[in-house]
């Protein structure tokens, strides 16, 4: 006869849930401390998760110790050190929940194992006389190893701040007030390579382009109409009417999470539901009318 399973679990703490003293070792820790994910800010603005079935998450296991391979996505080192398939992949449908505190609990033969996850939560901003505003905060794709025990828990928590990513918001004006529309906005990490774009070219989103999944990090954001010479060919960005702007942005998800206040100004798509922009960019026209 084989020897007999251990068990693991894993809690997954959501980004800012407030801790209850301090934080204890993983052999004490049994969740009670997560007593609140709830913040309120001054004068009634505040923040808060919707329900933990909004959460959208992959959980995958596998036999063996290769976080650094399955973290960097390299798969002929995975092979060489981990055995495939995994033996778990699941997401936030597998999770028992205490409070607001998720976490995995499975039986698994004792061994070696690798543990990667990555989330996104839905949260929603609120006043004291505003709509709701709701928008995303993640924790990328992050891996660690543990060891399995017969007939023992092995505990692991994560707390996930060293891992966030969240939303850049860029607004864009224009010096002669018209629609911004065919406008190219691309953002660059702090060694120049594009990490991803999109195109300003809706109506109703009156100049307003969100990146999503954006790691802490120092990035450059840029506005152009004149994408081919940034080597990107495509339907956007191709009108040659506006001076290319750029603007350096220190992103901090915690930073993004607690501005997220309701404004009622010239930045707003509706009045009173937009929270405040991370990079304002005010475009000039080469040839005003």
């Amino acid at each position: 006869m084989g020897a007999a399973p251990g068990y693991l679990e894993k809690w997954f703490v959501p980004p800012f849930c407030q801790i209850d003293g301090d934080i204890q070792p993983l052999d004490y820790y049994d969740g009670e401390y997560l007593i609140e994910c709830d913040r309120r800010g001054e004068v009634g603005f505040g923040y808060t998760y919707l329900d933990w079935t909004d959460v959208s998450m992959l959980v995958v296991i596998y036999a063996g110790a290769c976080a650094e391979a399955a973290e960097a996505d390299n798969e002929a080192e995975l092979l060489e050190t981990c055995t495939l398939p995994a033996v778990y992949v699941g997401g936030a449908d597998d999770l028992t929940t205490q409070g607001e505190a998720p976490y995995l609990w499975l039986a698994l033969s004792p061994g070696t194992y690798t543990l990667c996850w990555e989330a996104y939560w839905e949260y929603y901003a609120y006043g004291t006389a505003q709509e709701e505003v709701y928008d995303y905060i993640g924790v990328k794709w992050n891996c660690e190893e543990f060891t399995i025990e017969s007939e023992e828990v092995t505990q692991l928590v994560n707390y996930s701040d060293d891992h966030l990513t969240g939303t850049l918001d860029v607004y864009l004006t224009s010096d002669n007030e018209a629609l911004i529309e065919d406008i190219l906005v691309i953002l660059f990490d702090q060694d120049g390579n594009v990490v991803e774009y999109a195109c300003a070219d809706s109506q109703w989103l009156g100049g307003w382009v969100s990146f999503y999944n954006v790691p802490e990090g120092n990035y450059t954001v840029t506005a152009t109409d004149s994408a081919p010479t940034f080597g990107i060919v495509g339907d956007c960005g191709n009108n040659d009417e506006y001076e290319t702007q750029n603007a350096s942005k220190v992103y901090v998800v915690f930073g993004d999470y607690t501005e997220d206040n309701h404004i009622d100004d010239q930045y707003a798509v509706y009045e009173g539901l937009n929270a405040d922009p991370d990079v304002i960019i005010d475009l000039e026209a080469t040839n005003l009318p």
